[in-house]
């Protein structure tokens, strides 16, 4: 397959289908196009070797995706709560992959940054409360 000659349309198309191979996928992840990589991101069969390079990328947009990916591995949740964006870190906290230590981290990392945009979500913050009272 000529990614290099396809059209950004087909790579969105690519991105996005779940049977997409493994192999096209990490191509894709490092596509030049915000769009082909945040497709990737939201993809559900995005293999581990794509889901962590863009765990990486400077784009706040494509690191949010990737914290709110089912597919998302923990050890990958766990470097996104040290993410400026708080909004990554929001991510994680939604993510269904974020058990209670997660959870705990990114509760404790609020505290230390004395935040109040991730604080400011009740379902966040209740979710925290629970896990830290169990």
């Amino acid at each position: 397959m000529d990614l290099k000659n396809m059209s950004w349309d087909d790579k969105v198309k690519l991105a996005k289908n779940p049977n997409t191979s493994s192999e096209v996928l990490c191509k894709l992840a490092k596509d030049s196009k915000y769009a082909v990589r945040w497709n990737v991101a939201n993809n559900p069969s995005i293999p581990y070797i794509a889901i962590k390079e863009l765990a990486q990328n400077k784009a706040s947009g494509i690191k949010e995706i990737v914290a709110g990916n089912v597919g998302t591995p923990k050890e990958i949740l766990q470097e996104l709560i040290k993410d400026t964006n708080w909004l990554v870190r929001d991510y994680v906290a939604q993510n269904p992959n974020s058990d209670s230590k997660i959870l705990v981290m990114l509760f404790n990392h609020e505290k230390r940054l004395k935040t109040t945009k991730c604080q400011c979500h009740i379902d966040f913050i209740h979710k925290c409360e629970i896990t830290l009272h169990n």
